[in-house]
């Protein structure tokens, strides 16, 4: 067993070894093996737990991170400092995580910063979107009253089907009205399900077709060769 004294040197020598290194190396890989360096007779388990840890702490979003990789969660919401509430397979709950200023603020700069945005008093609304399609939303004070708000939206990796939506017979009916080319609206609140309800129409549009979108931000996952995604300007 390691003294408390002992393991905060450890931690501390691999921290600054990794602070010292540049490069595109996964960041959990490369600080596993300077665990391994540092102290080789830890167990790979427990060399493989420190390193998952810290490459949260120093690149990931800290303990908000292990909401965001919780694959039955949705939405992730931070309204100011203060417990983290999550959707939770349609449902809102508390998440039992705790955000100070800090953590907020550096969530939101490891968020939007490497897309080339930035979150400050004379830009307070944000909206931007993931490499992997994740939605984020920053509203920062003196617009957010009670402190930073931020909202990350996760989307589902597999797209539901028609079938989850409604039976049979109004499947038919969907289906024939994307087939005929005919207007539909979908319209519904947050979190009801509009996008995933898109995904399953679009999926019915013929692969020849040409298909362009206009989003504010894009989030639709369109079948076909001959697509053309666009996005509003704020």
């Amino acid at each position: 067993m390691r003294l408390l004294g002992e393991t905060e040197a450890l931690e501390a020598s691999v921290r600054r070894r990794f602070a010292a290194e540049t490069g595109s190396v996964n960041a959990a890989t490369r600080l596993a093996e300077l665990f391994a360096e540092e102290a080789p007779l830890l167990a790979t388990v427990e060399v493989q737990s420190r390193a998952h840890a810290l490459a949260v702490e120093l690149v990931g979003l800290g303990p908000i991170q292990m909401l965001i990789d919780d694959p039955a969660v949705t939405d992730v919401l931070v309204n100011g400092p203060g417990e983290v509430w999550i959707e939770r397979n349609g449902r809102l709950e508390r998440s039992g995580v705790i955000a100070d200023k800090d953590l907020i603020a550096r969530s939101i700069e490891r968020l939007v910063g490497p897309l080339g945005l930035r979150a400050d008093r004379s830009n307070p609304i944000v909206d931007a979107r993931l490499p992997d399609g994740t939605r984020v939303a920053v509203v920062l004070p003196p617009l957010a009253v009670d402190g930073p708000v931020l909202a990350i939206r996760r989307h589902r990796a597999d797209p539901l089907a028609l079938s989850a939506f409604a039976g049979p017979a109004v499947v038919q009916l969907l289906e024939s009205l994307v087939r005929e080319q005919l207007n539909l609206v979908v319209y519904g609140p947050t979190g009801a399900g509009k996008t995933s309800l898109l995904n399953a129409l679009v999926a019915g549009i013929p692969p020849n077709e040409r298909v362009v979108t206009i989003e504010d931000v894009a989030e639709l996952r369109l079948p076909g060769e001959h697509v053309v995604r666009l996005e509003a300007r704020p």
